[in-house]
């Protein structure tokens, strides 16, 4: 074998560390053998013969493309960090949530995943990163928390009895022919989403760790975020078996970006909910996402608007599938289907409050049995009142209480809202894409208006009146 190809590979290895936001830092490069201890924290792991320092960017290749878990004694603030191509293997942060680690420069992902540990009965762990500079998400690379989350059956809103789903940002469905219970309430916050989401019911004999709800990440940059890859915290979609699963509940992700939102390919970010699994079970609830930008030429914002598919098709919190073979009600396929969650859309330039942006629900799938209520019903927002609400298609949203919201705009005919014998204030609601819009001040208790078809009042008021925008 020549003797200069491992310095040639070395130096290769060196020149791929990107120079932004790294210039001038040392690069440490993970070195652990397989079947040694996988901790970043123990020093025979790194080339410099200690973990990575803050002026040091952790490097991690396909020369030693084995596992790594950055543990509680790894150091909390590192220069950067690069999963370079052909790492093909998974880093695991040991994060809770306010105890983010910290990189000061850029996060360059090129392969590999990012994740949390699975949590339990209790969610103890969430993958929680701090970047100076920018986080950059690969086509081979992805950010995962799916199945990361609540242990079936446990959570603020698992499913009521096995088969059922559970619920987060959307309501989980019950199984067939239990149409006339009620599923459980929603949770979680739709601006700073951070709960993990609840486990799937299960019967026993299913497989230890199947059915577990979406993990949670919270990425703050403070440049851009470019996502070309997957950033995912869906609820478990492996099958059980011959076991009766009701779908567990997508998870959380917040990503908060000091720059811009920037994205392309195949790429995706989603929170749905996991699928049921035998005998006519409920598909889990989405779970919650938010996406913040501090550039004010960001069209964040405007992603709800698009004309195209290219957003609604990749960022998403869908309720999950549920299973339509039940042999009790064959055709009981509309109440197993999952509501969906929130994707929440803002960003900070030009004056706009902070809660300003705009919430989209989107579904993929007919509206059945379980709806997507706001406000939360529980652990949720002090006020929605500077929010738009943008429902698209498969999307049914309920009002679970009397709340103010800056306008609500339905655009597809497949989508509806119920007041629910509640007090929605808003200072404009359309129909039809904005083909019909009603902005004229004024209490209504009924349908009067071609704005006001996708509502349905169900003993509930509307009022319309002028938005204020609130001093900053």
């Amino acid at each position: 074998m020549n003797r200069l190809l491992p310095g040639i590979l070395l130096a290769g290895a060196l020149a791929s560390v990107p120079c932004a936001r790294g210039a001038g830092m040392a690069t440490n490069r993970w070195v652990r053998a397989a079947g040694k201890d996988a901790r970043a924290s123990v020093a025979e792991n790194w080339s410099l013969g200690h973990a990575p320092k803050r002026n040091e960017v952790a490097l991690f290749t396909a020369r030693h493309p084995t596992a790594a878990v950055w543990d509680a004694a790894a150091p909390r603030e590192i220069g950067g960090l690069v999963l370079d191509e052909g790492y093909l293997s998974v880093l695991t942060f040991e994060t809770t949530a306010g105890k983010p680690v910290k990189v000061d420069g850029d996060v360059d992902l090129r392969a590999g995943a990012l994740t949390h540990p699975q949590n339990g009965d209790d969610a103890r762990w969430s993958l929680q990163l701090r970047v100076g500079g920018s986080l950059r998400v690969g086509p081979g690379a992805i950010v995962s928390a799916t199945a990361k989350g609540f242990a079936p059956g446990k959570g603020p809103a698992p499913g009521l009895e096995p088969g059922w789903g559970a619920s987060h940002g959307g309501q989980g469905a019950p199984k067939s022919g239990g149409e006339s219970g009620r599923p459980a309430l929603v949770c979680g916050s739709i601006f700073e989403p951070a709960a993990c989401g609840s486990g799937g019911t299960v019967a026993d004999g299913a497989a230890p760790g199947i059915g577990h709800g979406g993990g949670a990440i919270r990425i703050d940059a403070g440049g851009d975020i470019e996502i070309y890859g997957a950033i995912r915290a869906d609820g478990d979609g492996r099958n059980p078996g011959n076991v009766l699963l009701g779908g567990a509940a997508g998870g959380s992700i917040d990503l908060r970006a000091g720059g811009r939102f920037r994205w392309g390919g195949d790429f995706a970010v989603s929170a749905d909910g996991g699928p049921a699994f035998r005998d006519g079970g409920g598909g889990g609830g989405g779970g919650r996402i938010a996406l913040r930008a501090s550039d004010e030429n960001s069209d964040i914002e405007r992603c709800p608007w698009s004309s195209n598919n290219v957003f609604f098709n990749a960022v998403h919190a869908w309720g999950g599938t549920g299973d339509t073979r039940s042999r009790d009600n064959p055709r009981a396929d509309v109440h197993v289907r999952a509501a969906p969650g929130t994707v929440y859309c803002e960003h900070s330039g030009g004056g706009r409050p902070a809660g300003g942006g705009s919430i989209l629900v989107r579904g993929n799938h007919p509206p059945g049995l379980a709806t997507t209520r706001l406000p939360s019903d529980k652990d949720g927002d002090a006020t929605l009142q500077d929010a738009e609400v943008v429902l698209s298609w498969g999307a049914f949203c309920t009002l679970g209480a009397s709340c103010t919201v800056r306008a609500l705009h339905v655009r597809s005919d497949q989508a509806g809202f119920s007041l629910n014998r509640s007090v929605l204030t808003a200072s404009e609601v359309s129909s039809g894409d904005r083909k019909h819009v009603l902005s004229e001040s004024g209490t209504y208790r009924g349908n009067t208006d071609d704005a006001l078809v996708p509502i349905l009042f169900d003993g509930g008021t509307l009022v319309l009146r002028p938005y204020f925008k609130p001093a900053l």
